[in-house]
Protein backbone atom coordinates (compact mmCIF):
# COMPACT_ATOMS: atom_id res chain seq x y z
CA UNK A 1 0.00 0.00 0.00
CA UNK A 2 1.64 3.29 -1.09
CA UNK A 3 -1.23 5.12 -0.24
CA UNK A 4 -3.42 4.99 2.76
CA UNK A 5 -6.42 6.78 1.71
CA UNK A 6 -7.28 3.58 -0.70
CA UNK A 7 -7.94 1.24 2.16
CA UNK A 8 -11.19 1.01 4.43
CA UNK A 9 -10.75 -0.15 8.08
CA UNK A 10 -13.54 -0.69 10.36
CA UNK A 11 -13.79 2.00 13.04
CA UNK A 12 -13.40 -0.09 15.81
CA UNK A 13 -9.39 -1.18 14.39
CA UNK A 14 -8.56 3.10 14.40
CA UNK A 15 -9.50 3.25 17.99
CA UNK A 16 -6.45 1.27 19.04
CA UNK A 17 -3.82 2.23 16.98
CA UNK A 18 -2.44 6.04 16.79
CA UNK A 19 -0.37 7.76 14.82
CA UNK A 20 3.61 7.87 15.51
CA UNK A 21 4.42 11.58 15.38
CA UNK A 22 8.07 10.96 15.43
CA UNK A 23 8.05 9.97 11.57
CA UNK A 24 8.78 13.10 9.16
CA UNK A 25 6.65 11.48 6.69
CA UNK A 26 5.09 8.38 6.08
CA UNK A 27 2.93 8.05 9.35
CA UNK A 28 0.21 6.92 7.33
CA UNK A 29 2.47 3.61 5.88
CA UNK A 30 3.50 2.92 9.56
CA UNK A 31 0.17 2.86 11.03
CA UNK A 32 -0.64 0.91 8.38
CA UNK A 33 1.54 -1.95 8.50
CA UNK A 34 1.26 -1.86 12.33
CA UNK A 35 -2.69 -2.61 11.84
CA UNK A 36 -2.09 -5.11 9.61
CA UNK A 37 0.09 -7.46 11.55
CA UNK A 38 -2.72 -7.32 14.48
CA UNK A 39 -5.80 -7.59 11.42
CA UNK A 40 -6.21 -9.58 8.19
CA UNK A 41 -7.10 -7.70 5.38
CA UNK A 42 -8.37 -8.10 1.64
CA UNK A 43 -6.74 -6.49 -1.35
CA UNK A 44 -7.21 -6.24 -5.39
CA UNK A 45 -4.96 -5.20 -8.26
CA UNK A 46 -6.96 -2.54 -9.60
CA UNK A 47 -6.07 0.79 -9.40
CA UNK A 48 -8.21 2.76 -6.95
CA UNK A 49 -6.07 6.14 -6.32
CA UNK A 50 -4.20 8.68 -7.94
CA UNK A 51 -0.99 9.74 -5.98
CA UNK A 52 0.44 13.28 -7.21
CA UNK A 53 3.80 14.38 -6.18
CA UNK A 54 3.96 18.22 -6.33
CA UNK A 55 7.49 19.99 -6.55
CA UNK A 56 6.68 22.20 -3.37
CA UNK A 57 5.13 20.07 -0.79
CA UNK A 58 6.58 17.29 1.05
CA UNK A 59 5.68 14.11 -1.33
CA UNK A 60 8.40 16.58 -3.60
CA UNK A 61 10.94 16.08 -1.16
CA UNK A 62 11.72 12.24 -2.97
CA UNK A 63 15.21 11.97 -0.30
CA UNK A 64 12.82 12.37 2.86
CA UNK A 65 10.53 10.15 1.35
CA UNK A 66 12.39 7.29 0.76
CA UNK A 67 14.31 7.48 4.09
CA UNK A 68 11.05 7.56 5.90
CA UNK A 69 9.22 4.52 3.97
CA UNK A 70 12.65 2.96 4.89
CA UNK A 71 12.63 3.95 8.65
CA UNK A 72 8.70 2.63 8.55
CA UNK A 73 10.21 -0.91 7.42
CA UNK A 74 13.21 -0.85 9.84
CA UNK A 75 10.54 -0.39 12.70
CA UNK A 76 9.35 -4.06 11.36
CA UNK A 77 12.40 -5.59 11.59
CA UNK A 78 11.67 -6.80 14.81
CA UNK A 79 8.35 -8.51 14.55
CA UNK A 80 9.52 -10.48 11.24
CA UNK A 81 8.71 -14.03 12.44
CA UNK A 82 9.81 -16.27 9.54
CA UNK A 83 11.47 -16.70 5.58
CA UNK A 84 8.05 -15.20 3.77
CA UNK A 85 8.19 -11.81 5.92
CA UNK A 86 12.29 -11.86 5.88
CA UNK A 87 12.01 -11.74 1.90
CA UNK A 88 8.75 -9.32 1.96
CA UNK A 89 10.55 -6.91 3.75
CA UNK A 90 13.96 -6.89 2.07
CA UNK A 91 11.26 -6.47 -1.12
CA UNK A 92 9.77 -3.66 0.35
CA UNK A 93 13.01 -2.14 1.01
CA UNK A 94 13.61 -2.79 -2.93
CA UNK A 95 10.28 -1.91 -3.88
CA UNK A 96 10.37 1.97 -2.50
CA UNK A 97 13.96 2.10 -3.64
CA UNK A 98 13.27 2.06 -7.47
CA UNK A 99 10.04 3.79 -7.22
CA UNK A 100 10.96 6.69 -5.33
CA UNK A 101 14.26 6.08 -8.24
CA UNK A 102 11.88 6.60 -10.47
CA UNK A 103 9.97 9.20 -8.90
CA UNK A 104 12.95 11.11 -8.67
CA UNK A 105 14.08 10.91 -12.31
CA UNK A 106 10.30 11.86 -13.37
CA UNK A 107 10.43 15.37 -10.79
CA UNK A 108 13.74 16.57 -12.90
CA UNK A 109 12.26 15.69 -16.43
CA UNK A 110 8.50 17.34 -15.19
CA UNK A 111 9.71 20.30 -13.68
CA UNK A 112 12.96 20.65 -15.52
CA UNK A 113 14.88 21.32 -12.39
CA UNK A 114 18.29 19.67 -12.15
CA UNK A 115 18.81 17.38 -8.98
CA UNK A 116 20.01 18.94 -5.95
CA UNK A 117 23.25 17.19 -4.19
CA UNK A 118 21.18 15.11 -1.85
CA UNK A 119 18.94 14.19 -4.93
CA UNK A 120 22.33 13.20 -6.55
CA UNK A 121 23.14 11.28 -3.85
CA UNK A 122 20.02 8.97 -3.65
CA UNK A 123 20.25 8.34 -6.95
CA UNK A 124 23.67 6.85 -6.79
CA UNK A 125 22.77 5.10 -3.82
CA UNK A 126 19.60 3.56 -5.79
CA UNK A 127 20.98 2.99 -8.63
CA UNK A 128 24.55 3.48 -9.92
CA UNK A 129 23.80 2.72 -13.62
CA UNK A 130 21.00 5.04 -13.65
CA UNK A 131 22.96 7.75 -11.95
CA UNK A 132 25.84 7.44 -14.56
CA UNK A 133 23.43 7.19 -17.43
CA UNK A 134 22.01 10.86 -15.55
CA UNK A 135 25.12 12.32 -15.53
CA UNK A 136 26.35 11.80 -18.76
CA UNK A 137 23.09 12.65 -20.83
Amino acid sequence: IAMIAAVMFRASVLENFLFDTTLKACEDYDIYLRISREYSSIHHQAKMALYNIYQDNMSGNIPLMLRSARQVLKKQKPNLQNELEWKSYNKGLQVWKRYFCKELLKKEESFGNKLNKQEKLMLYECSKRKFLKHLFT
